[in-house]
């Protein structure tokens, strides 16, 4: 049988989704807050001293995070996207499993599963377009898993 050749396919199909999904929410006003899942098939973010355009989106692989720009800024080495957080707001990447982490000033949607820092795992029962504080601290947007 073609085991091999059929986990390449299947490789090969998971990457041309993740380009799929990328090219359809870049430079969405209001992306959907699991574009994380996407960040592959994102730009890199480089330091070239142009200006990132509005609603951009980029791949920061030094955090592992998807960004989108929502202040226009220049792409210096010291307003990383990471450190500029007035001018991006984070996407991160959910695990094997689905689950994503907390990141400062993320949004999620109802059923997005979330790890906080303290390990565990909770469901967003409410959307929230900017988190600032981690699940265990939002009873009225998360449960606690099982």
């Amino acid at each position: 049988m073609g085991y091999i050749e059929d986990a390449e396919r299947l490789i090969n199909h998971v990457k041309q989704i993740k380009q799929t999904g990328a090219s359809a929410t870049q430079e969405q006003a209001n992306p959907p807050a699991d574009i994380g899942i996407f960040a592959d098939g994102y730009p890199e973010w480089v330091q070239d001293d142009g200006v990132e355009k509005l609603y951009h989106i980029s791949y920061y692989p030094k955090t592992g995070i998807v960004y989108q720009c929502i202040n226009p800024i220049q792409r210096f080495a010291q307003y990383t996207p990471d450190v500029a957080t007035n001018n991006y707001n984070p996407y991160p990447a959910p695990d094997a499993d689905g689950v994503y982490p907390y990141v400062y000033g993320m949004g999620v949607k109802i059923g997005m599963r979330e790890r906080d820092p303290n390990g565990k795992v909770y469901v967003a029962i409410q959307a929230m377009t900017k988190q600032l504080n981690p699940p265990s601290e939002l009873s009225a947007i998360f449960q606690i898993e099982g």
